[in-house]
Parts: C-alpha cells; sequence; structure tokens
C-alpha cells in the first residue's frame, strides 16, 4: 500500500493560525494526553483578502473540516478529535475544524544521498493504520494511507497536498 505526506505550500492563501501556544500546549496533542485538552479549542487567524478556508490545515498541527473528518472516520473509527473554532476578529470571520489526535508512529528512517534526505517508513511498524503521525526531522508530519487519499481527493477536498513516502 502507498503512504502519502500531507504538505501545504507556503505561498498558499490559508489562514494563519495566531497566538496559538496560548491556547493550547501542542504536547498534549496525543493520543495520552488528549484528554486534558479543553472539549473544544478557540484560536485566533488572521486572514488575507485573497485568503479562503480550506478543508485541510497543516500548519501549526492538522486540522479538517467537517465533510474532511467524516471521510477519516470512515476509515479510523476510534480516531479522537477536539474540535476548534478559529476566529479573525477584524474581518468577524470564523470557520470550525476538528484537530485529530492521530497515532505517534516511529517508523521514519532517513537515508542521504547526493546532498537530498529521503524519508522512508517501515512497513511492519506503520500495519494497516490509516492515518498517524511521524517525526520527520523534529517536525511532527501526518501520513496517511492510499485508500484514504483518494477518498478525500474524490470529494474535491481543498488544501490536501500529498508528497508520496517510500515504504520499506
Amino acid at each position: 500500500m502507498k503512504y502519502f505526506m500531507i504538505v501545504q505550500s507556503e505561498n498558499n492563501p490559508f489562514p494563519e493560525i495566531v497566538n496559538w501556544n496560548r491556547a493550547l500546549d501542542v504536547r498534549a496533542l496525543n493520543r495520552e494526553a488528549y484528554r486534558s485538552l479543553p472539549p473544544f479549542l478557540m484560536l485566533d487567524m488572521r486572514l488575507d483578502l485573497d485568503a479562503y478556508m480550506p478543508d485541510i490545515l497543516v500548519s501549526p498541527f492538522l486540522l479538517l473540516s467537517r465533510e474532511a473528518m467524516e471521510m477519516v472516520v470512515l476509515y479510523e473509527q476510534e480516531l479522537p478529535f477536539v474540535f476548534a473554532a478559529l476566529f479573525d476578529t477584524k474581518q468577524g470571520i470564523c470557520g470550525s475544524y476538528y484537530c485529530p489526535i492521530p497515532e505517534d508512529v516511529a517508523c521514519v528512517v532517513e537515508r542521504r544521498g547526493n546532498g537530498d534526505i529521503q524519508i522512508l517508513l517501515k512497513q511492519e511498524q506503520i500495519g494497516g493504520k490509516v492515518l498517524f503521525r511521524v517525526d520527520v526531522r523534529d517536525k511532527k508530519r501526518i501520513v496517511i494511507r492510499m485508500d484514504l487519499a483518494e477518498s478525500l481527493l474524490a470529494r474535491d477536498i481543498t488544501g490536501l497536498e500529498l508528497r508520496e513516502v517510500t515504504v520499506l
């Protein structure tokens, strides 16, 4: 089975979540500590004039629209979520998202060659997981299985940019 890392280009006109570290301790976004989070998060965002609210936001952590969240739940019924409300008080715009709490999987191998670093995943540690989080050079990255990626793309989910990763 193929796997893809969810990425987002810096040039996309997506909302910028600001001062999120005052509303959320990102270290609690894991399966052991998420119950200590409030039942919903209120986050400030900044929207440019040409910005829009995509279905998937990756930075500073994964946020899914209701439609994207419902699709993910079809594949991963036990995945916990925290509701997040985003507000731009200057423009009077708000959006609602769901923050999934994926399982952390230690399955990354980095291979260096020709100055590039190639990210490889170990299949035996992935198992049959559909959506999970990995550490890549001190950053948390979200990886999804191909069947979930295809389902999201078939429903015209916006904000989804994928980079294939190699599975050993």
